[in-house]
């Protein structure tokens, strides 16, 4: 099989399946520390990832300003993250210089600082300092050194005391207590490598032969966890695997805060390849605002993060936030949520996501299967690729932590005679997988190239867990190719009904998938064809065992987002305006689609919000059990919103749809390809739609 990396280096492994995959608690990590804990509650407070442990330090603004404000703009930058403790004696470890990278080579960081030279604070136990080179210019180089006792009478003159540690002490003491080993004479071609006489390794006897990260005490990530000036932790956390930037890309993230309150958030960004991490944006929302966040600009190389290289987004924050990403690529538009994890909570294993179609129908047809790592641990990685008429296909690849990797599927050779595949992409540690597809309308390279009409574009989050025994998805309206494409991963055959709602007509059809195989039912054969022309429907499905379903536009035989399988009290959409052509005009028609899965009539209520200082419409909508709803952004007023609704098709907006029972919510773009998006869904609220609670 020719697979190639778009992107990166080619990592392709050997042609097996992961022997053993297991499911991880996605972000079980350390609890935040009680803020009782720190000296001042307005202080920043930093988290150092190792391998023993969580070690929270407090930076102390108050004590030495410069060397703290230093310490915070390198975490920020990505400075810290993969370095090792490089030297340790009785009394104090070394950090922050050195890390080894992907070629078990050793870099040395270069960023010369200016620090206090005014000394508060003594070098007394758990305290971290930075060192004074010039005490008339306060010149030091970023690096410090943790205090493993009282060092004051050694130390206090020459080392500026910046921080100290609140949490996680004894994951400190855990790598002092490791073997030291000479390395200063391993790294020939890095001559600063003589400070390398005494660093912590896991092993020293017999001497290893490999110098790679699996022997020093790496500090795996060093994150801000808490603001200045805040009393929040920033305990929440969504993710999107897409970012590319360069001179032909836009893209922008969205941020909205559904709450009353005001939030703080940070917007970091994961490199795939070399320094992995970067805070590009921090910030607060008030309650009910929005803020957008441009990082790319098309015609002008982003001065927020690095170009040509790609990367994942992470946004964390102290309250649930909810996040678009817009990014215009190849002359198509396309933007999808940010996926909320802990809104689903146990309820689905995140080490597996699966799509019922990422085949390529042209020569001009370009299709990037992406993944992150959402933990601190290495992962190995298995894409299976399914087809309707042959056996999966599989390949393997390694993913550090915190990274993210992909595939551009226009590069596989064997998908050239198929139309329609199936994937699922398996990790060793728990992942966010998403699909961004570019195709034209007229097929041929040529046109890619040098056709200025619009071309269609999509992007989709996958199917956490591998698929699900119930999933739900608007019809749009009959018309094109009306296929659905089922993806059955399983050990036997799936038995699935179709239900389709349509003018309160029920009816109902049933299809039958064998294993390890996709079935695309197009015509006739397909569900939609029971459907009347021209008019809305809901389309549902129920399984015996999980499946992954998708409808296929007819506009470039795409893919549009899966089933949605999960209800939510609560569903935000950041920037629904943003689905839209790439001048930023309005394209087709917008909407709303909502479904309501339970026994009972419910209510939801739907908020239109322009931010602070702006305008908001709000209403309410009746749904009775198991039936939908569009909400044509044009058509507000038959729902007795008067005058205000105009104005969406204008202004930024975001949406949000709270519910006396779970809801199923999209934004509904009506064009030639009927694209939709499912919203950030709000933390803890989701429930599979075959829950029982939901009868």
């Amino acid at each position: 099989m020719d697979i190639r990396a778009h992107t990166s280096p080619s990592r392709i492994g050997p042609w097996h399946s992961l022997e053993t995959l297991e499911a991880r608690v996605l972000l079980d990590g350390t609890p935040m520390p009680d803020l009782a804990l720190l000296e001042n509650p307005d202080n920043t407070v930093v988290r150092i990832a190792t391998e023993f442990g969580d070690v929270d330090i407090e930076l102390l603004a108050s004590d030495a300003p410069l060397a703290a404000l230093n310490f915070l703009e390198h975490t920020q930058a990505g400075d810290y993250g993969q370095t090792f403790v490089h030297y340790a004696d009785d009394f104090v470890l070394g950090a922050g210089l050195y890390r080894i990278n992907d070629q078990t080579e050793l870099h040395r960081r270069f960023s010369p600082s200016f620090i206090d030279t005014t000394f508060v604070r003594s070098n007394i136990a758990q305290t971290l300092a930075m060192p004074v080179f010039d005490a008339m210019t306060g010149e030091s180089n970023g690096s410090f050194i943790i205090n493993l006792e009282d060092n004051s009478l050694t130390r206090d003159g020459s080392w500026v005391v910046f921080a100290r540690i609140v949490q996680g002490f004894d994951a400190i003491e855990q790598i002092a207590a490791q073997p030291t080993l000479d390395l200063s004479q391993a790294f020939p071609n890095e001559p600063t490598a003589r400070w390398l006489s005494s660093t912590p390794v896991a092993t020293s006897d017999p001497a290893p032969s490999t110098l790679d990260n699996s022997l020093v005490s790496n500090f795996e990530s060093v994150s801000v966890i808490k603001q200045s000036d805040s009393s929040e932790f920033l305990t929440y956390r969504i993710y999107y695997p897409e970012g590319y930037s360069w001179e032909r890309v836009f893209e922008s993230v969205h941020l909205a805060n559904p709450g009353e309150t005001s939030l703080d958030y940070q917007v970091m960004v994961r490199y795939e390849v070399g320094q992995r991490d970067q805070t590009i944006a921090t910030g607060s929302l008030a309650g009910q605002d929005r803020v957008d966040l441009v990082v790319s600009e098309a015609d002008l190389p982003s001065t927020l993060v690095r170009n040509s290289v790609p990367y994942a987004y992470e946004i964390w924050s102290t309250a649930p936030i909810a996040a678009t990403l817009r990014h215009d690529d190849f002359r198509g538009a396309s933007t999808d949520a940010f996926y909320n994890p802990d809104a689903v909570g146990s309820a689905i294993d995140h080490t597996v996501w699966s799509f019922s179609q990422v085949g390529l129908e042209t020569s001009a047809s370009r299709s990037f299967l992406l993944w992150q790592n959402v933990s601190d641990q290495a992962a190995d990685v298995e894409i299976t690729f399914y087809y309707e008429d042959r056996a999966p296909e599989i390949m393997n690849r390694t993913l550090g932590a915190h990274r993210r990797d992909g595939l551009d599927l226009s590069l596989v050779a064997q998908f050239d005679d198929a139309a329609f595949i199936g994937a699922t992409v398996r990790a060793t540690q728990d992942i966010v997988a998403n699909l961004t597809r570019y195709d034209l309308r007229e097929a041929g390279v040529e046109a890619r190239l040098h056709d200025d009409n619009l071309h269609a574009a999509i992007a989709q989050l996958g199917t956490p867990g591998g698929g699900a025994t119930a999933g739900v998805t608007p019809g749009y309206t009959r018309g094109g190719l009306d296929a659905i494409a089922i993806l059955n991963t399983g050990q036997a055959d799936a038995n699935i009904t179709f239900t389709i709602i349509q003018n309160n007509v029920v009816e109902t059809v049933t299809a039958v998938v064998t294993p390890g195989r996709l079935l695309v039912l197009e015509g006739e054969a397909s569900p939609l064809s029971v459907a009347q022309h021209g008019q809305e429907f809901t389309l549902r499905y129920d399984a015996d065992i999980p499946v992954t379903v998708a409808t296929v536009t007819s506009g470039f035989r795409g893919t549009s987002p899966p089933f949605a399988i999960f209800a939510s009290t609560a569903t935000h959409f950041a920037e629904a305006r943003v689905i839209v052509t790439p001048s930023g005009s309005p394209s087709g028609q917008q909407a709303l689609w909502l479904y309501n899965p339970s026994g009972s009539q419910s209510t939801a209520t739907i908020t239109f919000d322009f931010g602070v200082g702006g305008t908001a419409t709000i209403f309410d909508l009746i749904l009775e059990p198991g039936h939908g709803e569009f909400i044509r952004l044009t058509q507000l007023d038959q729902f007795g919103v008067e005058g205000e609704y105009e104005l969406i098709l204008t202004d930024p907006y975001s949406v949000s749809v709270e519910s006396m029972t779970p809801f199923v919510v999209q934004a509904i773009q009506f064009s030639d390809d009927g694209v939709s998006e499912i919203g950030t869904l709000a933390s803890e609220t989701a429930v599979l739609l075959d829950d029982p609670s939901l009868s």
